[in-house]
C-alpha cells in the first residue's frame, strides 16, 4: 500500500504565486509603491525606490571589486540599514552572505 500524495495548499493550484526571490519582491514593491517607506531606523529613512537604487549601487560596487556569483561575502557595518543594503546587494549577485552589526 502506498502513502497518499500530500498536496501543499500554499503552492498548489492556479492561485499560488510564481516562485520569487526577495530581490524580485523588493523590485516589484518599489515599482508599485516607490515612495512608500521601506526602512525607518530613526536616523535614516529610505523609500522602496531609494532602497532598490542603493541595493543596485552596492551590487555594482561589489562587481567592480571583483565579487561575482558564488563568492562568499562577509559584511560588517555600522547600522542595520547598511547591512541590509549590502546583504541584498550581495544576494542580487547570487553570493551567500554573513554579517554582523558593529553599532554606531
Amino acid at each position: 500500500m502506498t502513502a497518499p500524495t500530500r498536496v501543499d495548499p500554499f503552492t498548489a493550484g492556479d492561485l499560488a504565486p510564481a516562485p520569487r526571490t526577495l530581490i524580485d519582491i523588493l523590485t516589484d514593491t518599489a515599482a508599485r509603491h516607490p515612495d512608500a517607506p521601506a526602512i525607518d531606523g530613526g536616523e535614516v529613512a529610505l523609500s522602496y525606490a531609494e532602497l532598490v537604487d542603493r541595493i543596485a549601487a552596492d551590487a555594482r560596487e561589489q562587481a567592480a571589486r571583483g565579487v561575482g556569483p558564488g563568492d562568499r561575502v562577509g559584511i560588517r557595518g555600522p547600522a542595520p540599514h547598511s547591512l541590509l543594503e549590502r546583504q541584498h546587494g550581495s544576494a542580487r549577485m547570487l553570493c551567500p552572505v554573513g554579517g554582523c552589526e558593529t553599532g554606531k
